[in-house]
């Protein structure tokens, strides 16, 4: 199970007009398709801002990755949106952010959330792979670009917790060997 296989099409998100870090946060969130993610929105978001007014989540570089355990997730759910202006989100480098990836997760998934979290940001920090998000024209090229993170995500725990549907979130057409 690879990073990419978190990121769907429909949450992708290139053109964020939002400048500002709690009012792009509600963009990306209305913008998202719930498909099953998310129960409610509107009290997914209040969470997710919750939890960015405790610290934020800007980890330098132009990078922000707001993420929450939220009951209102019935799976987890990656988001990447892109503001080429640039969002003021308090980064610790004091730069804006341009790529966010927004996560949320229900809380029994902390252990695969966690790690994801953690590849993705080790993935982002790649100088090749934020320009090439940041450049990207379509979706098919972010998706591409994710595609290239081949960490395999799982500890031997969490593989044995997928191959025993604990954690049901293959895309079609993908297994747990890798």
């Amino acid at each position: 199970m690879q990073l990419g296989q978190f990121l769907d099409r429909e949450h992708v998100i290139l053109d964020i007009q939002s400048q500002e870090r709690f009012a792009s946060l509600e963009e990306i969130i209305e913008r998202v398709t719930t498909d099953g993610y998310l129960r409610n929105k509107v009290k997914a978001l209040d969470e997710l801002i919750e939890r960015e007014q405790l610290a934020t989540t800007a980890v330098g570089g132009g990078i922000a990755i707001p993420h929450v355990f939220t009951d209102e997730a019935n799976r987890p759910l990656l988001v990447m949106a892109r503001s080429k202006a640039g969002v003021a989100f308090e980064s610790l480098d004091g730069n804006p952010v341009h790529l966010i990836f927004v996560a949320l997760a229900p809380r029994k998934d902390k252990d695969l959330f966690i790690n994801i979290l953690y590849h993705l940001a080790r993935f982002l920090k790649v100088k090749e792979n934020f320009d090439d998000l940041l450049e990207a024209e379509e979706v098919t090229d972010v998706l591409a670009v994710m595609a290239r993170a081949k960490d395999n995500l799982l500890s031997e725990k969490l593989k044995r917790l997928v191959k025993d549907e604990v954690y049901p979130y293959r895309l079609p057409g993908t297994t747990t060997s890798s």
